[in-house]
Order: C-alpha cells, then structure tokens, then sequence
C-alpha cells in the first residue's frame, strides 16, 4: 500500500475527530452560575465606580457654579451698574445657587445635583470685593 499524502492523512483526521453519538455538548449548569456571578460581580465593581464618578463630577460642578457665581457678582458690585442683573442659575439644571442676591462679604452656596449624589460648593466675596473659592 502506498504512504497516504498530506491531503489523505488530513481528510481521515477529520472525519474521525467527529463527535461521537452521545457525547456531551454544550454548557453544564455549573459553567453557567460561574459565568453569571463573573458578571455579577464586575457589574457590581464598575456599578460603584460609576456612583463615585458622579458625586465626583457633581462637586466639581458645585465648586466651579459657586465661583463663578460669586465673580459674577463681584462684577457687578466693581461696575456699579444697576442695569446688570445677577444670574442664579441656569433654567432646567440641577445646579441651585443661594443666597439670589448681591452684596459685599456674601457666601454663595451651590447644590449640584439630585438625591444621594448632591454635592455641595461654596465660594465668599470679601469687603473689597475679592472672590475666594471654597471659604
């Protein structure tokens, strides 16, 4: 009998690789729990990171609002223009400025933010009209 070719050798591998009848195909049960608490549990971890990231993002907010509210207002009170009017916020935020007017040595508080994620920020205008952010 003649040595089988590459080819030959090749086609018999194959079709005796094929699965047998009855053999098992599929996932077990047990692959399956294994791979649902795998997901669980990254879910869970980037689940926590996503929240932190929030009220993150939600103070930086509050700290930049509360500033630039108080350089507004520090802007008005060195112009002495009564026709400028002091902005509170912006319509449809989550971003709420207090004290709504202006004066010397104020301290404006800003809650950015809604539910547990609120964050707050402060920044003063002192007597001469200087902004300190965070005070």
């Amino acid at each position: 009998m003649a040595p089988a070719t590459y080819r030959q050798r090749l086609l018999l591998h194959l079709l005796n690789s094929r699965r047998r009848p009855g053999s098992p195909e599929g996932f077990t049960l047990i692959e399956l729990l294994v791979v649902i608490v795998i997901l669980g549990v990254l879910g869970g971890v980037g689940y926590g990171a996503y929240v932190n990231q929030l009220g993150r993002a939600n103070q930086n907010t509050a700290n930049v609002a509360a500033t630039a509210a108080a350089k507004n207002c520090a802007a008005i009170l060195a112009t002495g223009d009564p026709a400028t009017s002091f902005k509170t916020g912006v319509d449809g935020t989550r971003v709420r400025i207090t004290p709504t007017a202006c004066a010397l040595n104020t301290t404006f508080q800003v809650t950015a933010g809604d539910g547990t994620n609120s964050r707050s920020g402060q920044a003063t205008i002192g007597s001469a009209g200087e902004v300190t952010p965070g005070a």
